[in-house]
Protein backbone atom coordinates (compact mmCIF):
# COMPACT_ATOMS: atom_id res chain seq x y z
CA UNK A 1 0.00 0.00 0.00
CA UNK A 2 1.64 3.65 -0.78
CA UNK A 3 1.44 5.97 1.86
CA UNK A 4 2.11 9.94 1.31
CA UNK A 5 2.44 12.95 3.16
CA UNK A 6 2.30 15.96 1.80
CA UNK A 7 2.20 19.50 3.81
CA UNK A 8 1.78 21.62 0.91
CA UNK A 9 -1.03 21.00 -1.95
CA UNK A 10 -0.42 21.29 -5.23
CA UNK A 11 -2.81 20.53 -8.58
CA UNK A 12 -0.63 17.59 -9.15
CA UNK A 13 -1.20 16.50 -5.71
CA UNK A 14 -5.12 16.79 -6.30
CA UNK A 15 -4.71 15.00 -9.73
CA UNK A 16 -2.31 12.18 -8.07
CA UNK A 17 -5.17 11.62 -5.35
CA UNK A 18 -8.12 11.32 -8.53
CA UNK A 19 -5.77 8.62 -10.22
CA UNK A 20 -6.04 6.70 -7.04
CA UNK A 21 -9.73 6.48 -7.17
CA UNK A 22 -11.26 3.34 -7.45
CA UNK A 23 -14.71 1.49 -7.01
CA UNK A 24 -16.83 2.73 -4.92
CA UNK A 25 -14.69 2.71 -1.70
CA UNK A 26 -13.18 5.92 -1.77
CA UNK A 27 -12.79 7.72 1.90
CA UNK A 28 -12.31 11.44 2.48
CA UNK A 29 -11.97 12.33 5.93
CA UNK A 30 -11.57 16.25 7.38
CA UNK A 31 -10.52 17.29 10.71
CA UNK A 32 -10.05 20.63 12.18
CA UNK A 33 -6.72 20.50 14.50
CA UNK A 34 -4.83 22.28 16.72
CA UNK A 35 -0.93 23.18 16.43
CA UNK A 36 -0.50 23.88 20.88
CA UNK A 37 -2.63 23.65 23.61
CA UNK A 38 -4.83 21.75 25.99
CA UNK A 39 -6.73 20.76 22.38
CA UNK A 40 -4.00 18.76 20.97
CA UNK A 41 -5.10 15.79 23.08
CA UNK A 42 -8.55 15.61 21.57
CA UNK A 43 -7.64 15.84 18.27
CA UNK A 44 -6.81 11.94 17.58
CA UNK A 45 -10.31 10.89 19.83
CA UNK A 46 -12.42 12.64 17.10
CA UNK A 47 -10.16 11.35 14.58
CA UNK A 48 -11.04 8.06 16.19
CA UNK A 49 -14.55 8.57 16.18
CA UNK A 50 -14.50 10.21 12.48
CA UNK A 51 -12.99 6.84 11.42
CA UNK A 52 -15.66 4.32 13.16
CA UNK A 53 -17.95 6.75 11.39
CA UNK A 54 -16.04 5.63 7.95
CA UNK A 55 -16.30 2.14 9.02
CA UNK A 56 -20.26 2.22 9.05
CA UNK A 57 -20.69 4.25 5.79
CA UNK A 58 -18.52 1.18 4.57
CA UNK A 59 -20.53 -1.29 5.93
CA UNK A 60 -23.85 0.25 4.47
CA UNK A 61 -22.13 0.79 1.00
CA UNK A 62 -21.32 -3.36 1.26
CA UNK A 63 -17.73 -3.69 2.44
CA UNK A 64 -16.99 -6.72 4.53
CA UNK A 65 -14.85 -6.69 7.47
CA UNK A 66 -11.87 -7.57 6.17
CA UNK A 67 -12.06 -4.70 3.30
CA UNK A 68 -12.66 -2.57 5.94
CA UNK A 69 -9.91 -3.21 7.94
CA UNK A 70 -7.43 -3.18 5.09
CA UNK A 71 -8.84 0.38 3.62
CA UNK A 72 -8.59 2.06 7.05
CA UNK A 73 -5.07 0.13 8.52
CA UNK A 74 -3.22 2.97 7.88
CA UNK A 75 -5.44 5.58 8.98
CA UNK A 76 -5.47 3.89 12.29
CA UNK A 77 -2.06 3.63 12.70
CA UNK A 78 -1.95 7.49 13.21
CA UNK A 79 -3.92 7.11 16.56
CA UNK A 80 -1.02 6.34 19.10
CA UNK A 81 1.47 8.26 16.69
CA UNK A 82 1.82 10.85 19.89
CA UNK A 83 4.40 12.14 17.11
CA UNK A 84 2.13 13.10 14.60
CA UNK A 85 -0.51 14.61 16.37
CA UNK A 86 2.23 17.21 18.39
CA UNK A 87 3.16 18.30 14.83
CA UNK A 88 -0.01 19.40 13.26
CA UNK A 89 -1.30 22.33 11.52
CA UNK A 90 -4.64 23.96 11.60
CA UNK A 91 -6.46 21.45 9.46
CA UNK A 92 -6.09 17.60 8.32
CA UNK A 93 -7.23 15.66 5.25
CA UNK A 94 -6.87 11.91 5.05
CA UNK A 95 -7.71 9.81 1.75
CA UNK A 96 -8.19 5.96 2.37
CA UNK A 97 -8.96 3.67 -0.52
CA UNK A 98 -7.75 -0.07 -1.21
CA UNK A 99 -3.98 0.17 -2.14
CA UNK A 100 -3.38 3.96 -1.35
CA UNK A 101 -3.30 6.31 1.52
CA UNK A 102 -2.64 9.88 1.83
CA UNK A 103 -2.77 12.60 4.41
CA UNK A 104 -2.35 16.51 4.09
CA UNK A 105 -1.65 18.28 7.02
CA UNK A 106 -2.56 22.26 5.99
CA UNK A 107 -3.34 25.76 6.62
CA UNK A 108 -6.99 25.46 6.21
CA UNK A 109 -9.80 24.91 9.23
CA UNK A 110 -11.75 22.23 8.42
CA UNK A 111 -15.42 21.20 8.64
CA UNK A 112 -15.24 18.33 9.92
CA UNK A 113 -16.41 15.12 8.01
CA UNK A 114 -17.11 11.95 6.09
CA UNK A 115 -17.78 10.92 2.60
CA UNK A 116 -17.26 7.44 1.15
CA UNK A 117 -17.72 6.91 -2.67
CA UNK A 118 -16.76 6.91 -6.06
CA UNK A 119 -14.77 10.07 -5.57
CA UNK A 120 -12.59 11.27 -2.93
CA UNK A 121 -13.52 14.87 -2.52
CA UNK A 122 -11.52 17.48 -2.83
CA UNK A 123 -13.18 20.99 -2.89
CA UNK A 124 -12.25 21.63 0.81
CA UNK A 125 -8.81 21.69 -0.57
CA UNK A 126 -9.34 23.97 -3.56
CA UNK A 127 -8.12 27.10 -1.40
CA UNK A 128 -4.42 25.12 -1.44
CA UNK A 129 -4.18 24.64 -4.73
CA UNK A 130 -5.11 28.25 -5.79
CA UNK A 131 -2.52 29.83 -3.23
CA UNK A 132 -0.03 27.09 -3.78
CA UNK A 133 2.61 29.45 -5.47
CA UNK A 134 6.00 29.88 -3.32
CA UNK A 135 7.36 33.27 -2.50
CA UNK A 136 10.50 34.48 -0.79
CA UNK A 137 10.55 37.04 2.07
CA UNK A 138 14.51 39.23 2.71
CA UNK A 139 14.46 39.82 6.22
CA UNK A 140 16.46 43.03 6.20
CA UNK A 141 19.08 44.87 8.87
CA UNK A 142 22.59 45.55 9.88
CA UNK A 143 23.08 42.93 12.12
CA UNK A 144 21.30 40.02 10.37
CA UNK A 145 20.21 39.32 6.89
CA UNK A 146 17.69 36.40 6.29
CA UNK A 147 16.40 35.46 2.90
CA UNK A 148 13.22 32.65 3.38
CA UNK A 149 11.65 30.65 0.78
CA UNK A 150 8.00 30.11 1.54
CA UNK A 151 4.59 29.36 1.06
CA UNK A 152 1.48 29.01 2.80
CA UNK A 153 2.51 25.97 4.20
CA UNK A 154 6.11 25.94 4.42
CA UNK A 155 9.44 27.37 5.13
CA UNK A 156 13.17 27.00 4.54
CA UNK A 157 16.18 29.42 4.72
CA UNK A 158 18.27 29.87 1.64
CA UNK A 159 22.51 30.79 2.09
CA UNK A 160 23.62 32.92 -0.71
CA UNK A 161 26.91 32.00 -1.55
CA UNK A 162 29.10 35.40 -1.04
CA UNK A 163 26.11 37.19 0.42
CA UNK A 164 26.90 39.83 3.60
CA UNK A 165 25.12 37.75 6.58
CA UNK A 166 25.51 41.57 8.41
CA UNK A 167 26.61 45.09 8.28
CA UNK A 168 29.52 43.85 10.68
CA UNK A 169 30.70 41.31 8.66
CA UNK A 170 30.44 43.05 5.18
CA UNK A 171 32.14 46.11 7.00
CA UNK A 172 35.21 44.02 7.93
CA UNK A 173 35.53 42.42 4.60
CA UNK A 174 35.71 46.18 3.07
CA UNK A 175 38.06 47.57 5.14
CA UNK A 176 40.12 44.74 4.62
CA UNK A 177 40.07 44.57 0.97
CA UNK A 178 40.95 48.46 1.36
CA UNK A 179 43.77 48.14 3.22
CA UNK A 180 44.82 45.28 0.65
CA UNK A 181 44.82 48.06 -2.04
CA UNK A 182 46.79 50.27 -0.08
CA UNK A 183 49.47 48.46 1.30
CA UNK A 184 49.83 46.51 -2.41
CA UNK A 185 50.00 49.76 -4.06
CA UNK A 186 46.65 49.25 -5.91
CA UNK A 187 44.76 52.19 -7.06
CA UNK A 188 42.49 53.51 -4.66
CA UNK A 189 42.97 55.97 -1.08
CA UNK A 190 45.89 55.89 0.51
CA UNK A 191 44.54 56.61 4.30
CA UNK A 192 44.02 54.04 6.98
CA UNK A 193 40.36 52.75 7.90
CA UNK A 194 39.85 52.06 11.73
CA UNK A 195 36.01 50.65 10.96
CA UNK A 196 32.77 52.36 9.96
CA UNK A 197 30.47 55.06 11.56
CA UNK A 198 33.34 57.43 10.23
CA UNK A 199 30.56 60.10 9.19
CA UNK A 200 26.97 60.53 8.13
CA UNK A 201 27.73 60.43 4.44
CA UNK A 202 30.84 57.54 4.69
CA UNK A 203 27.86 55.77 6.68
CA UNK A 204 25.26 56.04 4.37
CA UNK A 205 27.42 55.06 1.48
CA UNK A 206 28.73 51.87 3.48
CA UNK A 207 25.34 51.19 3.87
CA UNK A 208 24.42 51.97 0.48
CA UNK A 209 27.46 49.41 -0.73
CA UNK A 210 25.96 46.58 1.64
CA UNK A 211 23.05 46.64 0.63
CA UNK A 212 23.54 46.74 -2.94
CA UNK A 213 25.27 43.72 -2.72
CA UNK A 214 22.98 41.57 -1.23
CA UNK A 215 20.49 43.19 -3.78
CA UNK A 216 22.64 41.61 -6.59
CA UNK A 217 22.64 38.20 -4.98
CA UNK A 218 18.97 37.84 -4.54
CA UNK A 219 18.14 39.34 -8.16
CA UNK A 220 20.45 37.09 -9.49
CA UNK A 221 18.87 34.39 -7.80
CA UNK A 222 15.64 34.72 -8.21
CA UNK A 223 15.63 35.84 -12.00
CA UNK A 224 15.57 32.47 -12.44
CA UNK A 225 12.17 31.67 -10.57
CA UNK A 226 10.61 34.69 -11.06
CA UNK A 227 8.49 34.18 -7.73
CA UNK A 228 7.39 36.93 -5.73
CA UNK A 229 9.56 38.93 -3.43
CA UNK A 230 8.40 40.17 -0.34
CA UNK A 231 10.88 42.55 2.34
CA UNK A 232 10.99 43.08 6.34
CA UNK A 233 12.71 45.68 7.55
CA UNK A 234 12.35 49.41 8.69
CA UNK A 235 11.85 52.22 6.60
CA UNK A 236 15.23 53.77 6.09
CA UNK A 237 16.85 50.06 4.99
CA UNK A 238 14.24 48.61 2.86
CA UNK A 239 14.02 52.10 0.99
CA UNK A 240 17.80 51.79 0.03
CA UNK A 241 16.91 47.98 -1.16
CA UNK A 242 14.33 49.78 -3.22
CA UNK A 243 16.33 52.13 -4.92
CA UNK A 244 18.49 49.70 -5.81
CA UNK A 245 16.23 46.88 -7.14
CA UNK A 246 16.24 45.17 -10.36
CA UNK A 247 13.85 42.51 -9.99
CA UNK A 248 10.37 43.05 -10.89
CA UNK A 249 8.83 40.95 -8.94
CA UNK A 250 9.53 42.81 -5.36
CA UNK A 251 6.07 43.75 -3.87
CA UNK A 252 5.25 46.96 -2.85
CA UNK A 253 3.28 46.24 0.34
CA UNK A 254 6.70 44.89 3.56
CA UNK A 255 6.68 43.90 6.60
CA UNK A 256 6.93 46.48 8.67
CA UNK A 257 9.59 47.08 11.77
CA UNK A 258 12.97 45.68 12.82
CA UNK A 259 12.67 41.80 11.64
CA UNK A 260 15.93 41.03 14.28
CA UNK A 261 13.47 39.48 17.44
CA UNK A 262 11.01 37.78 14.27
CA UNK A 263 11.55 33.59 14.37
CA UNK A 264 10.94 32.62 10.36
CA UNK A 265 8.17 31.43 10.90
CA UNK A 266 6.26 34.93 12.18
CA UNK A 267 8.16 36.61 9.21
CA UNK A 268 6.24 33.63 7.28
CA UNK A 269 2.92 34.79 8.98
CA UNK A 270 3.47 38.09 8.09
CA UNK A 271 4.13 37.51 4.57
CA UNK A 272 1.42 35.28 4.08
CA UNK A 273 -1.36 38.43 4.88
CA UNK A 274 0.31 40.29 2.05
CA UNK A 275 0.25 37.42 -0.31
CA UNK A 276 -2.83 36.36 0.55
CA UNK A 277 -4.27 39.87 -0.62
CA UNK A 278 -2.42 39.86 -3.96
CA UNK A 279 -3.56 36.42 -4.64
CA UNK A 280 -7.18 37.54 -3.34
CA UNK A 281 -6.51 40.43 -6.57
CA UNK A 282 -6.64 37.67 -8.81
CA UNK A 283 -9.76 35.76 -7.61
CA UNK A 284 -11.88 39.15 -7.57
CA UNK A 285 -10.71 40.17 -11.05
CA UNK A 286 -11.77 36.51 -11.99
CA UNK A 287 -15.29 37.81 -10.11
CA UNK A 288 -15.10 40.70 -12.12
CA UNK A 289 -14.75 39.38 -15.29
CA UNK A 290 -17.40 37.16 -14.89
CA UNK A 291 -19.60 40.11 -14.86
CA UNK A 292 -18.28 41.72 -17.85
CA UNK A 293 -19.05 38.16 -19.81
CA UNK A 294 -22.74 37.81 -18.06
CA UNK A 295 -24.60 38.91 -20.27
CA UNK A 296 -23.37 36.71 -23.05
CA UNK A 297 -22.90 32.42 -23.39
CA UNK A 298 -19.95 32.51 -21.98
CA UNK A 299 -21.17 32.14 -18.22
CA UNK A 300 -23.30 30.14 -16.63
CA UNK A 301 -24.84 29.57 -12.98
CA UNK A 302 -26.44 26.19 -13.94
CA UNK A 303 -25.14 23.32 -12.91
CA UNK A 304 -26.94 21.08 -15.41
CA UNK A 305 -25.01 23.37 -18.35
CA UNK A 306 -21.73 23.92 -15.95
CA UNK A 307 -21.10 20.02 -14.80
CA UNK A 308 -21.82 18.99 -19.16
CA UNK A 309 -19.27 21.74 -20.02
CA UNK A 310 -16.92 20.36 -17.35
CA UNK A 311 -16.94 16.69 -18.73
CA UNK A 312 -16.16 18.26 -22.26
CA UNK A 313 -13.25 20.88 -21.06
CA UNK A 314 -15.19 23.54 -21.80
CA UNK A 315 -14.84 25.31 -18.05
CA UNK A 316 -11.79 27.95 -17.66
CA UNK A 317 -12.90 28.99 -14.93
CA UNK A 318 -14.56 27.51 -11.81
CA UNK A 319 -16.87 29.56 -8.76
CA UNK A 320 -17.86 26.83 -6.30
CA UNK A 321 -19.48 28.70 -2.39
CA UNK A 322 -17.78 27.48 0.14
CA UNK A 323 -18.71 24.54 2.37
CA UNK A 324 -21.40 23.84 -0.48
CA UNK A 325 -22.76 20.29 -1.70
CA UNK A 326 -25.12 19.26 -4.14
CA UNK A 327 -25.87 15.39 -4.87
CA UNK A 328 -27.50 13.76 -8.10
CA UNK A 329 -26.12 11.66 -11.05
CA UNK A 330 -24.47 12.42 -14.19
CA UNK A 331 -25.23 10.27 -16.90
CA UNK A 332 -21.87 10.68 -19.32
CA UNK A 333 -23.50 8.17 -22.10
CA UNK A 334 -27.31 10.18 -22.47
CA UNK A 335 -25.34 13.56 -21.15
CA UNK A 336 -28.30 14.35 -18.28
CA UNK A 337 -27.62 15.64 -15.07
CA UNK A 338 -30.04 14.61 -12.19
CA UNK A 339 -30.21 16.98 -9.15
CA UNK A 340 -31.46 14.90 -6.03
CA UNK A 341 -32.85 16.87 -2.66
CA UNK A 342 -30.57 14.56 -0.82
CA UNK A 343 -28.08 11.69 -1.07
CA UNK A 344 -28.69 8.28 -1.91
CA UNK A 345 -26.40 5.15 -2.16
CA UNK A 346 -25.76 6.23 -6.16
CA UNK A 347 -25.52 9.63 -5.79
CA UNK A 348 -22.28 11.76 -6.50
CA UNK A 349 -20.97 15.35 -5.26
CA UNK A 350 -22.23 17.31 -8.50
CA UNK A 351 -20.04 20.17 -7.26
CA UNK A 352 -16.89 18.50 -6.60
CA UNK A 353 -17.12 16.17 -9.84
CA UNK A 354 -17.52 19.30 -11.49
CA UNK A 355 -14.34 20.41 -9.47
CA UNK A 356 -12.69 17.56 -10.48
CA UNK A 357 -13.23 17.60 -14.51
CA UNK A 358 -12.17 21.53 -14.01
CA UNK A 359 -8.84 21.12 -12.53
CA UNK A 360 -8.37 17.78 -15.05
CA UNK A 361 -9.25 20.23 -18.15
CA UNK A 362 -6.48 22.41 -16.77
CA UNK A 363 -9.04 25.36 -15.72
CA UNK A 364 -9.21 27.06 -12.74
CA UNK A 365 -11.13 26.71 -9.86
CA UNK A 366 -11.64 29.37 -7.08
CA UNK A 367 -13.87 28.72 -3.78
CA UNK A 368 -15.65 32.03 -2.61
CA UNK A 369 -18.07 33.01 0.75
CA UNK A 370 -21.53 32.36 -0.53
CA UNK A 371 -21.63 35.83 -0.18
CA UNK A 372 -19.25 36.57 -2.33
CA UNK A 373 -20.60 34.34 -5.51
CA UNK A 374 -21.47 35.49 -8.67
CA UNK A 375 -25.41 36.39 -8.40
CA UNK A 376 -25.05 34.60 -4.99
CA UNK A 377 -25.61 31.45 -6.86
CA UNK A 378 -23.29 28.21 -5.08
CA UNK A 379 -21.54 27.83 -8.48
CA UNK A 380 -20.74 28.94 -11.73
CA UNK A 381 -18.77 28.85 -14.66
CA UNK A 382 -16.55 31.20 -17.21
CA UNK A 383 -16.42 28.93 -20.56
CA UNK A 384 -13.67 29.05 -22.67
CA UNK A 385 -15.64 30.01 -25.79
CA UNK A 386 -19.33 30.78 -26.09
CA UNK A 387 -22.13 28.42 -25.82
Amino acid sequence: MKETEVSVVTRDDILELLERTKGKQNVSIYLPTHIKGDKVEQDPIRFKNLLKEAENKLNRLGSNENDIAHILSQAYDLLPNDDFWQHQNKGLAVFCAPDYFAYFRVPIVFEEKVNVGHRFIITPLIPEITYDGSYYVLALSKKDVRFIQTSRSGLKEIELEDMPQNYKNFMSYYVMQKQVQVHSGAPGRSSVYHGHGIGTDDERKHLENFVNKIENKVTSYLKNYNKPLILAGVDKITSLYRNKNQYNHLKEPFIKGNPDRKSIAVLNDEAWHIMRDFYREEMMSELARFGHLSDTTQTSTDIHDIIKSAYIGKIDTLFIAEGRRRWGLYDMSKNMVQVQGKRDKKSIDLFNETAIKTIEGKGAVYVFPKNEMPEGTDIAAIYRYPS
